[in-house]
C-alpha cells in the first residue's frame, strides 16, 4: 500500500524523461536520500505485487519507470488516490496537532480518533507524542471538559509548532490533497476557516522563522 509521498514520487517518475537521478529526487520531494530509496523500495514491491516491474536503476539517468509499464501504473493510480491507508506515528502526530489549531469547535479523544482512524490505546499514545513533539517548541498540550484539547506557549512558540507540523504533512501531501482532507476531517463543523489562505500564512511563517 502506498502513501500519498510514495505516490507522489511515482508520479515524478511518470512525468520524467528517462528518469530521475537520487539527489533530484531527494530535492523535488525535500526528503533525504536514506528516504528516497526507501520509498522506491516500497513502490518496487507495490508494482511487483501488481505484476509490473521494478524501477530501472541506471547510474547515468537514476531511476525510471518502463515505458510498457505507464499505462498499467497510471490505470492504479486513481485507486491509490483512494485509499485510507493508515497513518504513520508522525503523520498522525501531525495531523492531530494541525487539527487542534484549525478549529475552535471542542476536539476531544473520540474526534481524535475518527480523525486519525485509530483505536483509543494508539490515541493515547499518540497524544504522548504530541506532548514530546510539542516540547521541542516549549509548547504543551492541555485539556479542558469544555474546551477540549488545546496548545499552551507563546504565540511564535506555538506558531512555530504549527508550521512544522504541516511541514511535516506536506512531505506526504500534495498541497492539494492536505487541503481536502482536512476539509473532510471538519466537514461536519460549521467553520469560518479559508484554508488557502492558512497555507499561505504557514508558508510565509516557515520563510520567517528559518530566515531568523
Amino acid at each position: 500500500m502506498l502513501d500519498q509521498r510514495k505516490i507522489k514520487l511515482l508520479r515524478e517518475l511518470l512525468n520524467s524523461n528517462g528518469g530521475i537521478k537520487i539527489d533530484n529526487l531527494a530535492e523535488k520531494m525535500k526528503i533525504s536520500r536514506r528516504s528516497v530509496y526507501y520509498d522506491i523500495k516500497i513502490i518496487n514491491q507495490w508494482l511487483t505485487s501488481n505484476g509490473l516491474s521494478e524501477l530501472v536503476s541506471s547510474r547515468k539517468n537514476g531511476f525510471s519507470v518502463l515505458e510498457k509499464d505507464d499505462s498499467a501504473i497510471l490505470s492504479l493510480l486513481p485507486i491509490i488516490n483512494n485509499y485510507d491507508y493508515e497513518l504513520s506515528v508522525e503523520e498522525r502526530i501531525a495531523f492531530i496537532i494541525t487539527s487542534i489549531t484549525c478549529t475552535r469547535m471542542k476536539i476531544g479523544i473520540e474526534k481524535i480518533g475518527s480523525i486519525t482512524n485509530v483505536a483509543r490505546t494508539t490515541t493515547l499514545k499518540d497524544l504522548k507524542g504530541c506532548t514530546s513533539f510539542l516540547s521541542q517548541f516549549n509548547v504543551t498540550l492541555e485539556y479542558d471538559r469544555n474546551l477540549g484539547y488545546f496548545l499552551m506557549g507563546r504565540e511564535r512558540d506555538i506558531r512555530g509548532a504549527i508550521a512544522s507540523s504541516i511541514s511535516i504533512l506536506l512531505q506526504y501531501f500534495h498541497e492539494e490533497l492536505l487541503n481536502e482532507k482536512l476539509e473532510s476531517i471538519f466537514s461536519d463543523f460549521s467553520l469560518d476557516f479559508n484554508f488557502d489562505a492558512v497555507f499561505k500564512a504557514i508558508h510565509d511563517l516557515i520563510i520567517k522563522i528559518e530566515s531568523d
